[in-house]
């Protein structure tokens, strides 16, 4: 409903006596004008703009609204909005005033919308919010994103080397262990036939001369014994 008009709801102290009787006389008409519909709403935007243009400052011009008409600040401006847009379309009636508070906002939109209106075409609300969808650039699509650098796969594992080995130190060759029945062998084939004849020699002398050359004898016995003896050898 309505609000009444009183000289008490505003404060009109802060205007001359002309912009105050002004002021009253937009309030009402205001009201008056709020029984129709898109072309209520171009009248009432053109009366707000008008009663904001005398106030100049916005502060002043916000409290009237509250205080003398039935409108939110918010309201006010989308009236006002809607006339400085399409008070001078002469089709308007053809556009749903919802629709023109949608249709500021968007300047091809709006165009498309006044076209419509001057074929005869009601312009709703879903239609004036498919028009400015329409009408929005297209987001540039953003470019692939390059494939992460997968990392480098790992080289197969090598299995673990052994350790090199340290060159041998050369060891000093052991001593070779003498064969002894071997080397009485080779001592028996090269020295046995010279101790043999050694030995018959040494029997005729020793039955010619006596115990002389006999001990001859006796002592390459004992050389020869001794001998194999210590190669271990038999005889």
């Amino acid at each position: 409903m309505a609000k009444e008009l009183t000289a008490k709801a505003f404060d009109y102290s802060i205007v001359g006596k002309d912009t105050k009787s002004k002021l009253i006389w937009l309030a009402g008409a205001i009201r008056k004008a709020n029984a129709t519909h898109a072309k209520a709403g171009i009248e009432i935007g053109q009366f707000l703009a008008d009663s904001r243009d005398l106030l100049a400052d916005q502060k002043p011009f916000r409290d009237w609204v509250e205080k003398e008409t039935c409108y939110s600040v918010r309201s006010a401006y989308n009236y006002i909005s809607a006339f400085e847009h399409f008070g001078a379309c002469a089709n308007f009636a053809h556009i749903e005033l919802s629709a023109m508070y949608v249709l500021t906002s968007n300047a091809k939109a709006k165009t498309k919308a006044i076209k419509r209106a001057d074929n005869g075409v009601s312009v709703t609300h879903s239609m004036a919010k498919k028009l400015v969808k329409e009408s929005k650039p297209k987001p540039t699509p953003k470019p692939p994103k390059p494939p992460k650098d997968s990392p480098d796969p790992k080289p197969p594992s090598e299995p673990d080397s052994p350790p090199k080995a340290s060159p041998a130190k050369p060891r000093s060759t052991p001593p070779k262990k003498l064969d002894k029945p071997a080397y009485y062998k080779q001592w028996d084939q090269a020295i046995g036939p010279l101790v043999r004849l050694v030995s018959q020699i040494a029997d005729g002398v020793g039955e010619k001369n006596g115990q002389d050359h006999r001990a001859v004898k006796e002592h390459l016995n004992d050389a020869t014994k001794a001998m194999m003896k210590w190669m271990g050898a038999k005889q």
